[in-house]
């Protein structure tokens, strides 16, 4: 019950009215409330399930899955998280422990039950049970980023990592060719960590009861989208500072960790923004959306923009001395004193010589120039 008391401050008697926090929600005419600074904001749909499991110490995937079964598990998944988790070290040797003891260990089989994780993480069919969970991949062209063709990904946490990465590398992506002496390297169009570092974040922290994750595949950028707004305290803004780790889904977070998929300490985001920079890339672009979080990486490089507008401002410097000259851009003026033939001198006939010279010569450079690029640019547009 709340606290009332009667102060005095500044010379006036005061009424205050102490409220702890409680331990259990509490409502108020059937709503419940969230106090945000000085506002206070109600809690409906998806938010009002976290509160609600949060105030009861859980959340959404530690929650037991009823009519799950064993049969459910995929056992090429649990032969995977073993392997993964030697490598990663934070875990005793699991690789001779059974399926059902590795669950239990994991905390995804409680009471012979499986978890709801369990199935995200380990099910052979986790749309049966959760008919969003699966990846939409569509490639959208042109200025007015029309659909050219899409794909959908589907299986449990493992699968669904390797399944988009092999999507984007093999079909949606470009891969820019490059040689380093007689050697022939090809990279994708955006680095690998900051694509794996995306796709970690939306299925650990993706609202599982709501819709599927997108990603979109434009002619300049790359962006996902996860259902599942960001934690309270927690903005936008806090997740390019540092910042406390603070999981939707515990439980798949902790496996994640376990078999070194993330590091649970919130630097996901700077990861990300660390290998964007490694390859000339702008920080990703991160905004709440549509009840979700959206990512967006940039393709055009820093480098590339600068050394663009260089180009750009060199082109109008020459045009303008051009036009201030009366030239024709390569040095050859159309001085009265050469083109009038009228005294037909030696000197005039030497220095028209010259000038036709430098101008032939100019000519081939810039012919071979040509050629030199464009033979690039078929090069740099070669894919797999």
């Amino acid at each position: 019950m709340p606290e009332v008391n009667i102060i005095q401050q500044d010379g006036l008697d005061c009424i205050e009215i102490a409220v702890r926090p409680s331990v259990v929600p509490i409502s108020f005419r059937g709503s419940y409330y969230w106090r945000s600074g000085s506002v206070n904001q109600e809690l409906k749909g998806a938010a009002l399930t976290d509160f609600l499991l949060a105030k009861s110490g859980k959340t959404w995937d530690c929650l037991v899955e009823p009519g799950a079964t064993l049969a459910d598990i995929d056992e090429e998944a649990i032969a995977k998280s073993k392997s993964l988790a030697a490598v990663a070290g934070r875990l005793p040797d699991v690789s001779t422990m059974t399926t059902q003891a590795l669950l239990r260990r994991l905390r995804l089989l409680v009471d012979g039950k499986l978890t709801r994780a369990a199935l995200v993480l380990f099910g052979k069919e986790p749309a049966r049970y959760y008919p969003n969970a699966f990846v939409k991949i569509g490639r959208f062209a042109g200025p007015t980023a029309t659909m050219s063709f899409q794909e959908t990904c589907e299986g449990n946490l493992f699968q669904l990592v390797e399944q988009v990465l092999a999507q984007l590398e093999n079909k949606f992506l470009i891969k820019p060719v490059r040689f380093e002496g007689l050697q022939r390297i090809e990279e994708l169009e955006y680095p690998v960590a900051a694509l794996r570092e995306m796709l970690l974040n939306a299925f650990v922290h993706r609202d599982y009861a709501a819709s599927m994750v997108q990603l979109r595949v434009m002619d300049d950028r790359i962006s996902i989208w996860n259902p599942g707004e960001l934690p309270n305290g927690l903005t936008v803004e806090m997740l390019h500072q540092e910042h406390e780790s603070i999981p939707r889904n515990a439980v798949v977070a902790d496996v994640c960790y376990k078999v070194g998929y993330i590091d649970s300490w919130g630097q996901g985001v700077k990861r990300m923004t660390e290998s964007c920079a490694a390859s000339g890339l702008e920080q990703p672009h991160i905004e709440e959306r549509s009840g979700g979080v959206y990512v967006e990486l940039q393709k055009v490089r820093q480098e590339e923009d600068t050394a663009s507008g260089n180009r750009r401002e060199d082109v109008g410097k020459a045009s303008g001395k051009r036009r201030e000259n009366g030239g024709d851009g390569f040095g050859l003026m159309r001085s009265k004193s050469l083109d009038d033939h009228s005294g037909d001198g030696e000197k005039n006939r030497r220095e028209r010589a010259l000038h036709r010279t430098k101008y032939q010569q100019f000519t081939r450079l810039e012919s071979a120039s040509s050629c030199g690029r464009a033979q690039g640019g078929a090069m740099g547009s070669d894919s797999k």
